[in-house]
């Protein structure tokens, strides 16, 4: 299924840039949003928020702090699984020597 999505020319402009272009589909991306339904969020790129004297861009800020924080998780996960695996290698190889021993000892008697 297909949507057409027109963006108006309000203001009559002979050549369109990449910049006016941006500001068209940014004028009407509410309302477009909104046909798509409510299962997303949508942060404007213009709101700014400063942190450590810069300004930086909201949704910026956020997907860092996303991406870093499943970083985090994955890294927590991966860590986790490293030493429940170390932790059976060592449980087998203790069970393998005491059979070997407890052989050996029955084979000597």
């Amino acid at each position: 299924m297909y949507y057409t999505f027109v963006i108006e020319n309000i203001h009559k402009y002979n050549e369109i840039s990449e910049k006016i272009l941006q500001k068209l589909i940014l004028k009407e991306i509410e309302s477009f949003m909104k046909e798509l339904g409510n299962n997303f969020s949508f942060i404007d790129n213009k709101y700014k928020i400063k942190i450590d004297g810069e300004y930086v861009s909201l949704n910026t800020y956020i997907k860092a702090n996303v991406e870093e924080k499943v970083n985090e998780v994955v890294d927590n996960v991966i860590k986790k699984v490293v030493d429940f695996a170390v932790r059976s290698m060592y449980s087998m190889l203790t069970y393998y020597y005491e059979e070997l021993f407890n052989r050996t000892i029955d084979n000597f008697n």
